[in-house]
């Protein structure tokens, strides 16, 4: 016999009870107060609404949204958002660099002789917003082109400083990147070098040798992460790794790694390794703290001469406690540089020579010349300097015209006759006196007025 429905005012069709479970509403009854409900358990009762936990099922209609239109090029679309924030994408560096080939044919010798000699320094330093970090990122990519392994950190006077080895070599190796193929990183890289055996001998990459599998932990290690010792000490395998500490004593040991990595690279067929540290004169916020500053330099210092190879690959000057900085000093002569005060956790700052490093390291100019003082005299007179000056007018024009030539490709409706275009030219050339980042932004936003509003007064636009 078949059960009888009712007509519900409410289309209430399955409701839950809470001893009852699941039924079926076939009928309600004082203003659908109550419901006339068949139970799976096989009971049919009428019950208050308010005891029950009613089951909506409602056609939901999946809204059609139409794909918008394309407009121009997306690929310059993304560009000029950049644009908009005063910086250059990474990946246009290449193509949207104006005013700097004195400076790029400067980088490009000293990489091939970097490559040649197996390691190489220099210097960048410009004022504010003369593009170091645009000019970094420009070495990054003609490194990666020219055949070497790259790596970048920018320094904080907080968390990535220079008299905080470990936080420097946890941003390089976070940054670390080469082509073997395709574009590949750190693990990668150390894989290669593993299967390689031309590390077994490295305190700090010979622990690798006997693990058929690289656990996270031992990764977050060898990469500068913060790694308790605990840890270290809970298996068999990683009992005896060296501890790589944060202490601002550590630089010989964060050297000895990037030279292996630098030593390493050039024997997988590789050019070197070039490291580039930007904002380097954030050393100059601690000169409060004169230890601090010196154990900074330090760092800043045994990069340059590793780079240099200037420096053994083992540790022969005399060793002795400097009380003034209070660190274990090696004495090489002309040179001091700080070691760990624990002689068996010391290392030489280079691994074998030539350590393959080319370093750059860019500055601003400050009234403090530490980095004049201590690190620009280790390097040849006239060799190894690029000072960024000003750009010249005429590299103002060629940005200009290109911009209006991204933009005229992103948005295709704008409307830029040629008279426009050299009005808007005369007005926005002003604003490079405040560097290029404004420029840049400049343009970018009278484009964006220009095409909403097509007969806006040029003169006044950017009052």
């Amino acid at each position: 016999m078949g059960i009888e429905r009712y007509q519900t005012k409410k289309n209430i069709k399955s409701v839950t009870h809470p001893f009852f479970g699941k039924g079926e509403v076939l009928g309600e009854r004082w203003n659908g107060q109550e419901l006339l409900v068949h139970f799976r358990i096989g009971i049919t009762v009428w019950i208050p609404v308010s005891r029950l936990s009613i089951d909506r099922k409602r056609e939901i209609r999946t809204p059609v949204v139409k794909r918008p239109p394309r407009i121009g090029d997306y690929g310059k679309r993304k560009i000029l958002e950049a644009f908009k924030l005063g910086i250059v994408p990474h990946r246009s560096v290449l193509d949207f660099t104006y005013g700097r080939e004195e400076e790029v044919e400067k980088i490009n010798n000293a990489l091939l002789r970097a490559g040649k000699n197996g390691g190489g320094c220099m210097i960048v330093e410009g004022e504010y917003g003369a593009g170091k970090t645009h000019f970094l990122d420009y070495i990054y990519l003609c490194a990666l082109n020219a055949g070497f392994a790259v790596s970048k950190a920018s320094l904080d006077p907080f968390d990535v400083t220079p008299y905080k080895p470990r936080r420097v070599y946890r941003e390089l190796t976070s940054s670390f990147l080469y082509r073997n193929g395709k574009e590949k990183g750190f693990r990668d890289f150390v894989s290669e070098v593993i299967k390689s055996d031309i590390l077994k001998d490295n305190r700090f990459f010979c622990p690798f040798e006997d693990m058929n599998t690289v656990d996270e932990g031992l990764w977050d290690w060898i990469e500068g992460e913060p790694n308790p010792r605990w840890w270290l000490s809970k298996s068999k395998k990683t009992r005896r790794l060296p501890l790589l500490p944060s202490f601002s004593t550590s630089a010989d040991n964060y050297c000895y790694i990037l030279s292996s990595l630098g030593w390493a690279s050039r024997k997988l067929g590789k050019k070197g390794l070039v490291v580039l540290i930007d904002e380097a004169e954030t050393l100059f916020h601690l000169w409060w703290k004169t230890v601090a500053v010196e154990k900074g330099i330090n760092l800043l210092r045994g990069l340059a001469l590793t780079a240099l190879n200037r420096l053994p690959d083992n540790i022969e000057g005399k060793i002795f406690k400097d009380e003034v900085i209070d660190a274990t000093v090696e004495d090489l002569g002309e040179i001091r540089v700080i070691h760990r005060g624990i002689r068996s956790c010391m290392t030489p700052y280079i691994y074998r020579k030539p350590s393959g490093i080319f370093l750059v390291l860019a500055f601003t100019p400050t009234v403090a010349s530490i980095y004049r003082d201590d690190i620009l005299e280790l390097l040849e007179r006239g060799v190894g300097f690029i000072s960024l000056k000003r750009l010249p007018k005429s590299a103002y024009d060629e940005m200009f015209y290109r911009l209006v030539d991204i933009y005229r490709a992103s948005f295709l409706k704008i409307s830029m006759t040629e008279k426009k275009t050299e009005e808007l030219k005369r007005i926005l050339l002003p604003f490079s006196e405040r560097g290029i980042r404004t420029f840049l932004k400049a343009t970018i936003d009278a484009l964006d007025i220009i095409r909403h509003y097509s007969d806006v007064d040029l003169q006044r636009l950017l009052d």
